[in-house]
């Protein structure tokens, strides 16, 4: 045989490689268990426990769960919540969003306390959904359009009521004429503000 090398069998896992006259295993992961094996002080009983843990490895059960975030099935261990490190990624930044700005999730989305409600969305071809989530008030102003809002347009709710998104409530204004509308409490004069 070319180089010293002989057709040997690793008393470890039984399979056979081509190794030097001095090398005892396939590899060193194989020689690292054998030579726990035959270490000395180690009882019968321990041998014939580790004999059976290399001829039967440990058997670890898949649990059928649904994905917290997308709700696809996957098979995987018995605590995980999601199926990959995307979905959890986005569910933790949903989350910590949340948090953050004090929004409380129902069916129809999450409604943020300044009033606006965020709608999870499928992926977008335009790619501006950050993490699956757009206001709805601009979602629905875009499929009535049949078109993207362009930057400087703005979805103004006509009666002020942030989380009314009807149609009939919004309208388009430029970004450089958008004025707020305020009643005052004292006087009742009715003002616009920038």
């Amino acid at each position: 045989m070319p180089g010293g090398l002989v057709e040997r069998e690793c008393p470890w896992c039984d399979k056979k490689y081509m190794g030097r006259k001095t090398q005892q295993c396939c590899s060193q992961s194989c020689a690292r268990r054998y030579r726990a094996e035959q270490r000395p002080g180690r009882t019968d009983a321990q041998r014939a426990m580790a004999e059976t843990r290399r001829k039967y490895p440990t058997y670890k059960p898949q649990h059928e769960h649904v994905c917290e975030y997308c709700g696809e099935q996957f098979s995987g261990h018995k605590k995980q919540r999601f199926c990959n490190q995307s979905c959890w990624s986005k569910w933790t930044w949903a989350t910590n969003r949340r948090k953050k700005i004090g929004a409380t999730a129902n069916p129809d989305g999450i409604l943020r306390t300044d009033g606006y409600r965020w709608i999870r969305v499928a992926e977008r071809i335009d790619g501006r959904s950050k993490h699956g989530y757009m206001l709805e008030h601009r979602i629905v102003m875009e499929q009535h359009l049949g078109r993207q809002l362009l930057p400087n347009e703005i979805v103004h709710h006509k009666n002020g009521i942030r989380d009314d998104n009807r149609l009939e409530n919004l309208e388009i204004v430029l970004r450089t004429g958008h004025k707020g509308e305020v009643d005052c409490p004292f006087c009742g004069g009715h003002f616009s503000i920038k």
